[in-house]
């Protein structure tokens, strides 16, 4: 016999959290902090060439789902992040990033990526970044981490500005923009 009181049957908060889905949850956490905590570090200069601090933008969602008809999306995700130009390879030029915003979800999650671009002109570079971020839990991601690569595009306005444009090719296709200052 079961009530509103008493499900009858478990439902994933009634589930214990799988190790190696807390290990990746900590590790991407440890990432981003280590990540953010050395960029202001003495010996930073050494390994991170040129810093940028990222304004986390906003996203373009060209779907719908149950949950997006019912509560919309977040198309504003309000965030900062800090970005790294490591030494690179070749013409190509790779960086790190960590930071934090609110998804489209209306939830708070923190990232940490790595990026690898190649130069197609003066102002523009395409590339991949390969990331993870939290606060997307479904059935499929119990963990609430989702991992995977994102086609980008850079554009310098300037010797200081630097719209980015990455896709997140899932299922679902949406376009999220944010933009690098760099100092």
């Amino acid at each position: 016999m079961s009530s509103h009181l008493q499900p009858d049957r478990q439902t994933p908060t009634d589930l214990a959290a799988h190790p190696l889905l807390s290990w990746r949850k900590r590790c991407l956490l440890l990432l981003t902090a280590l990540l953010t905590g050395l960029s202001g570090a003495s010996r930073a200069e050494d390994w991170c060439l040129k810093k940028e601090v990222n304004i986390n933008g906003v996203s373009k969602h060209f779907y719908e789902t149950r949950r997006s008809r019912a509560d919309g999306w977040n198309e504003l995700n309000s965030g900062l992040g800090l970005t790294c130009q490591l030494s690179g390879v070749g013409e190509w030029s790779d960086e790190i990033e960590a930071g934090f915003y609110s998804n489209s979800h209306f939830i708070h999650s923190v990232y940490a990526a790595y990026g690898i671009y190649y130069p197609l002109g003066p102002v523009l570079q395409a590339g991949f970044r390969l990331g993870g971020a939290s606060g997307y839990k479904t059935a499929s991601s119990p963990s609430g981490i989702s991992i995977g690569p994102m086609p980008t595009l850079k554009v310098k306005v300037n010797e200081t500005f630097t719209v980015n444009l990455s896709l997140i090719p899932k299922k679902n296709t949406f376009l999220f923009i944010n933009l690098g200052i760099r100092f």
